[in-house]
């Protein structure tokens, strides 16, 4: 009768100590914390697990923004990792894969888009891990006056540079790229410009040689003009002049 009082009551002092022990007992999961981003700064990252690496930022409505992956590193060998950009409802904006060569993501959020925005870099192949350095980037802007030179980079694959300037129905506009200086050598860069309703009024490549875009605006053309100077080879990049001159 003792000995099983005494188990009875061994096996509560065991069951209570137990579960102190499972309350106290820290948690096997890892948490990933997001790392929020801020324009033009790179940050350095890993995929060191299934959970992969997730970043930040607040996108604006109609404010075109890059997301580029540099120096990535991808193991094992002939494996990929993938970028991707969420909105707040979770719909994909935009993304792509890669392993060992540099790429980025570019998009423009709409009204709906606009607020915080979520970039997740994860394996694409099961098990695959590595490094890289995202650099999150809005565009290049500025306003242009009438025979004023504007010096302008875009330093990180898939940015833009974005210019506006005031058309005049029926004067004539020159937009002059002199100073070009792009990379990786043999690769352009391209200038178009748009008219409010986005109608393209014209528009070159360029790369060692200084060009030339022309046009006179017509009354429909008239008013806000924007002028866009983007990669026209995939992951180029590279400075410039840029002068507008209105006849």
């Amino acid at each position: 009768m003792r000995s099983r009082v005494l188990c009875v009551l061994v096996g509560v002092f065991l069951s209570f100590f137990g579960a102190i022990f499972l309350v106290v007992s820290p948690a096997s999961a890892s948490v990933t914390s997001s790392v929020k981003l801020t324009s033009g700064k790179a940050v350095d990252g890993k995929v060191t697990s299934s959970s992969g690496a997730d970043y930040t930022f607040t996108g604006v409505s109609g404010q075109h923004v890059t997301l580029a992956i540099t120096n990535p590193k991808v193991s094992p060998s002939g494996d990929n990792l993938q970028i991707n950009a969420y909105d707040a409802s979770g719909a994909n904006l935009g993304g792509t894969t890669f392993s060992t060569s540099s790429t980025d993501v570019n998009f423009t959020p709409d009204i709906y888009q606009a607020g915080t925005i979520t970039v997740v870099i994860s394996a694409w192949n099961a098990g695959a891990t590595g490094s890289f350095t995202l650099t999150y980037a809005t565009d290049v802007t500025g306003t242009l006056t009438s025979g004023t030179p504007v010096n302008g980079t875009i330093k990180y694959q898939g940015q833009n540079a974005d210019y506006t300037f005031t058309g005049v129905s029926g004067h004539h506009v020159t937009l002059a790229i002199t100073n070009p200086m792009v990379s990786p050598p043999g690769d352009n860069l391209q200038i178009n410009a748009y008219d409010a309703s986005g109608a393209n009024l014209g528009g070159t490549t360029f790369s060692t040689s200084p060009a030339e875009v022309d046009f006179t605006p017509t009354p429909t053309q008239a008013g806000p003009i924007t002028v866009v100077i983007s990669a026209w080879n995939a992951g180029a990049t590279g400075s410039f002049t840029l002068t507008y001159t209105a006849g």
